[in-house]
């Protein structure tokens, strides 16, 4: 990952059913490098159950960037066919208290810069 070094977690939450199709599509995408967690149920919102993602089971991807590519993975995923199936929203990584758990989470980011 080549670019500025401000370093991000990008968060990426669907229903399960598009697990494996939305999976590819990162991959072919050149973003393989993710953390990927179960989840189930929501916040009590009428507007995600009017956007069709109330309860029901998640996954929550999880990606480490830079800046550039948390920029370019927006931009891909709002010109997908996903834009209407995914939650996906950004946050630095500056926020982690463990320089260990830092360490873990950035060991792939920095490696390919």
């Amino acid at each position: 990952m080549k670019g500025n070094r401000k370093l991000k977690f990008n968060f990426i939450i669907l229903d399960r059913n598009i697990e494996n199709k939305f999976m590819k599509f990162l991959k072919k995408n050149g973003y393989d490098k993710y953390f990927l967690f179960y989840a189930k149920g929501s916040a009590n919102s009428a507007l995600l159950e009017y956007l069709g993602i109330g309860e029901s089971e998640k996954e929550v991807i999880v990606i480490p960037s830079n800046e550039s590519d948390a920029i370019k993975l927006f931009d891909i995923i709002s010109n997908s066919e996903y834009i209407k199936q995914v939650i996906a929203f950004r946050s630095p990584i500056k926020g982690i208290s463990s320089k260990k758990s830092l360490d873990y989470f950035l060991k792939e980011v920095v490696s390919d810069e």
